[in-house]
């Protein structure tokens, strides 16, 4: 079944499992992941178009986009010395007329009629239970009252990783036989756009917890080394469904259930990342060890075979 993408973003590939049961009046936001500059922190973008105009001009140093183009919505920072693991901030642009946000922010750049703050989104912890270990997420206004949002990382070699949005649940299945590899995003839409959107959005409805075992849908996908014709480099991208009347590639057309479900995929985009890397310390420590043992063999027979 065909998708319709963003105006100006290209078409994602994705799986026969997403095609299938999906409606075709959806869109798909395309998220590049991208590593910041002389930092082990990265960027999270809202769209493909806004991460190439970002790479072709500094917004710090042109007037900003009424949209948000050009703009990171999300910045990922790692957190050594701190309570917490993870910062994750998010870039919000508003209007000067228009009250600053609640959580602690920053003014990034004030231009004519428009500001670009620097808000704490949220914090994520790393928590260890009896026979499992997690990512919990606590949530900055406006999404303080939201629940445990958890994400479960220690599976061992299983195809899936799962996590939980205050009880509502939300799964990561890999598309091939990889664990390190593509994952697609299984939740219920209405749950999840309920919980976020409540007390928050005109003509919003309570949440239903008797709905918390109700079958899920994909929602969105994980990709990695994703080529684009407006990128010069392949990168990793999240992509999510979004309403047929969604519209805009800047940071300011972004739904919070977008938001709210990407914090899931960067935590998801780590982990995998840090499997990877763990199994090519293991490989270099292996190379290097069989070195050292043929260089040790070679040194003993050369003074025939022993001390």
């Amino acid at each position: 079944m065909e998708m319709n993408a963003y105006p100006g973003d290209e078409k994602l590939p994705v799986s026969p499992q997403v095609q299938t049961p999906l409606s075709s009046n959806l869109n798909i936001r395309t998220m590049p992941i991208i590593p910041a500059n002389f930092s082990s922190s990265f960027f999270l973008f809202s769209s493909i178009d806004s991460y190439a105009r970002y790479n072709d001009q500094d917004y710090k140093k042109c007037e900003l986009d009424p949209e948000g183009m050009g703009i990171p919505l999300f910045q990922v920072r790692f957190r050594s010395f701190k309570k917490e693991s993870m910062l994750i901030e998010k870039y919000v642009l508003l209007d000067a007329s228009d009250s600053p946000p609640k959580a602690p922010y920053r003014i990034k750049k004030q231009d004519g009629n428009l500001i670009l703050y620097k808000v704490e989104y949220c914090k994520v912890y790393l928590r260890y239970y009896s026979n499992y270990s997690a990512w919990e997420v606590v949530f900055l206004d406006p999404l303080t009252r939201l629940g445990k949002y958890e994400f479960l990382h220690n599976v061992g070699t299983k195809l899936s990783f799962c996590g939980t949005a205050d009880g509502f649940d939300l799964s990561w299945r890999a598309i091939d036989s990889s664990v390190w590899g593509e994952h697609e995003l299984f939740a219920n839409y209405d749950d999840i756009h309920r919980l976020v959107t409540y007390d928050s959005l005109p003509d919003s409805e309570p949440r239903d917890d008797n709905c918390k075992n109700k079958p899920l849908s994909p929602r969105g996908i994980y990709l990695r080394n994703w080529k684009s014709s407006k990128l010069r480099n392949s990168c990793n991208i999240l992509s999510f469904l979004e309403p047929g009347d969604a519209s805009g590639l800047g940071i300011r057309s972004v739904p919070p259930v977008t938001e709210f479900l990407s914090i899931h995929g960067i935590l998801l985009h780590f982990h995998i990342v840090s499997l990877i890397q763990e199994e090519e310390r293991r490989e270099r420590a292996a190379r290097n060890a069989a070195g050292s043992g043929s260089a040790a063999g070679a040194w003993t027979a050369s003074f025939g075979g022993g001390f």
